[in-house]
């Protein structure tokens, strides 16, 4: 398998469960909010409107594009606001945020999944500004990479 099929492979993973999650995300908040209310409240969120974008993005890179949403700068630009996403939860809001059953999945779908854009051709460490705030961010006090990229002897047929 070459590099572009496990690039095609893991957007797809990633497209596949970013849609599950939101879809997941929505069923739930309509469910407690109602139809208009939880729709609203939804689309309200940065979290969801950037995983959007990076099913979105992930979509695109699955079905074989080069531009557009699976073009580069659409994907730094995702990849940017992943970033954001993961580090202002992993640093300020996981220890107020202990959801439990499906609102657990819709979490760990939202939150995790989409940090592995390394793995998928989206590597935010391309660019030097990138680089260096991500330095900046890992040297703060406190601060916990579970946001790893997926090992090397992870890919089938690595071993």
């Amino acid at each position: 398998m070459g590099r572009a099929s496990v690039v095609r492979a893991v957007a797809g993973i990633a497209a596949s469960v970013g849609w599950a999650g939101l879809a997941l995300q929505l069923v739930l908040i309509v469910g407690n909010l109602g139809p208009a209310l939880g729709v609203w409240r939804f689309i309200g969120f940065f979290t969801i409107l950037t995983n959007i974008g990076a099913a979105a993005s992930a979509t695109a890179v699955a079905v074989g594009g080069v531009a557009g949403l699976a073009g580069p700068r659409a994907r730094l630009m995702v990849a940017t606001s992943i970033l954001m996403v993961g580090l202002v939860y992993s640093i300020a809001l996981r220890a107020l945020w202990n959801p439990t059953g499906l609102q657990k999945v819709a979490d760990i779908a939202l939150h995790a999944y989409v940090h592995c854009g390394a793995d998928a051709g989206v590597d935010p460490a391309e660019w030097p500004a990138v680089r260096e705030w991500l330095a900046r961010v890992e040297r703060t006090p406190g601060f916990v990479n579970d946001l790893a990229p997926i090992p090397e002897h992870a890919y089938v047929g690595s071993g």
